[in-house]
């Protein structure tokens, strides 16, 4: 089960440099880009801590999870764009499955 949530949140990782790269190239935003690269890499590197079981991996996972649902929750209120909607369900939705998948788990490393 943990090799499981640890691939999904390299997966994540991955969405948001993604994300970064299609919004600097269909708007031009360099913050978008600069933004989607920390946090997707960071995302990435949580997910290969977690592959290692270790609980940085987990707490770096969720906490980044919840900084882009607060970013992108704030964005859709703000525009009423449909896609920092869709992108502020999709980071609640990760936080949810690693607080569901930590429940499961047994002890980790440090």
């Amino acid at each position: 089960m943990i090799k499981m949530g640890s691939y999904l949140v390299i997966l994540y990782g991955c969405i948001v440099l993604l994300g970064g790269l299609i919004g600097y190239l269909t708007a031009g935003s360099v913050p978008s880009l600069v933004m989607g690269s920390i946090f997707g890499a960071s995302l990435v590197a949580s997910g290969m801590g977690m592959l290692k079981e270790y609980v940085w991996g987990y707490i770096a996972a969720v906490a980044l999870s919840a900084i882009l649902t607060l970013f992108f929750a704030h964005s859709y209120f703000d525009t009423g764009k449909l896609r920092s909607g869709g992108l502020a369900f999709l980071s609640l939705l990760m936080i949810i499955f690693l607080i569901t998948l930590k429940s499961k788990l047994p002890p980790t490393k440090s």
